[in-house]
């Protein structure tokens, strides 16, 4: 009977330390997550290798602590039934630029393949994602 009353106890008392209120988070210390839109390059735009070309987003929903932090611009492509994004994340197009600009001209690669399924990441402190569109020569 003991052991019964013991076990309930424990069993007791475990449960009431799972069901323990959470302290809130100060807004100090929420996490942001900063996602801008790209609006260029759009969908089925062509980039020709070796070209300088400008990656545009919206900065509009960008808060003043979002507007002080800097972006990183990497090329990626998919492939149709792929979850692999490909990103360059060796190469970057552009890094350590203030996304308050709200765009930043980068130079396209010579060495890419011609592509119809690229697209560009625009990242603050996650990644947002272009249209795709397509990398060739002229």
């Amino acid at each position: 009977m003991k052991f019964a009353v013991f076990i309930s106890i424990l069993l007791l008392a475990a449960t009431a330390s799972w069901a323990a209120p959470i302290a809130a988070t100060p807004d100090s210390e929420v996490q942001r997550v900063i996602s801008p839109h790209i609006t260029s390059p759009e969908q089925d735009d062509f980039w020709v290798k070796g070209s300088r070309q400008i990656v545009r987003w919206d900065t509009d929903k960008l808060d003043k602590e979002s507007l002080n932090s800097n972006g990183l611009v990497v090329l990626g492509w998919s492939e149709p039934g792929s979850d692999n994004e490909h990103l360059d994340l060796e190469n970057p197009l552009a890094s350590n630029f203030s996304l308050a600009e709200g765009w930043i001209e980068v130079e396209v690669p010579e060495e890419v393949e011609t592509r119809e399924n690229y697209f560009i990441v625009l990242f603050g402190d996650s990644g947002n994602i272009s249209p795709s569109f397509t990398i060739d020569q002229l």
